[in-house]
């Protein structure tokens, strides 16, 4: 028998494969113009270990080590760099998750944004920031929110 959290999450995110589906001309003229971003994360609700890889769920840090490798890769090719902010109202609250992601991808376009306000918020000491490698650092904010 599975554990009570694995077969609710399997009730509740059900995979249907239908079709084949007719697709009109003009949703696929805007497929191809859309850029969609599911940013929807819930991986603490069945406490998973999210640095090991999950084959269910939303994210672990090695698939999203893997997708920011890919998304610096594709941008790469335009010259764009990719920052990854550390939000301590996110998945990626602390410098380690941060840095489990960025530096384990190793893009040389890849990197973290350090907002002061999201920092002092998520209770980070200033002095931690030197452990981050100066190669991972891409932008910094300076906001006076308070």
């Amino acid at each position: 028998m599975r554990p009570l959290p694995a077969f609710l999450e399997g009730l509740a995110n059900a995979t249907r494969v239908r079709g084949p589906y007719r697709i009109s001309e003009k949703a696929l003229e805007l497929h191809r113009r859309l850029t969609v971003i599911d940013l929807h994360a819930d991986p603490l609700m069945w406490s998973r270990d999210l640095l090991k890889r999950n084959r269910h769920g939303h994210v672990d840090v090695p698939r999203m080590r893997d997708a920011f490798a890919v998304l610096c890769q594709d941008f790469a090719k335009v010259g764009v760099n990719i920052v990854l902010e550390l939000m301590p109202f996110s998945n990626v609250k602390t410098i380690d998750t941060a840095l489990g992601i960025v530096q384990g991808a190793n893009q040389p376009n890849g990197g973290l944004l350090l907002d002061n306000w999201h920092i002092s918020r998520g209770g980070i000491p200033y002095g931690d920031l030197a452990r981050i490698p100066a190669q991972f650092i891409k932008a910094i904010e300076l906001d006076t929110a308070q």
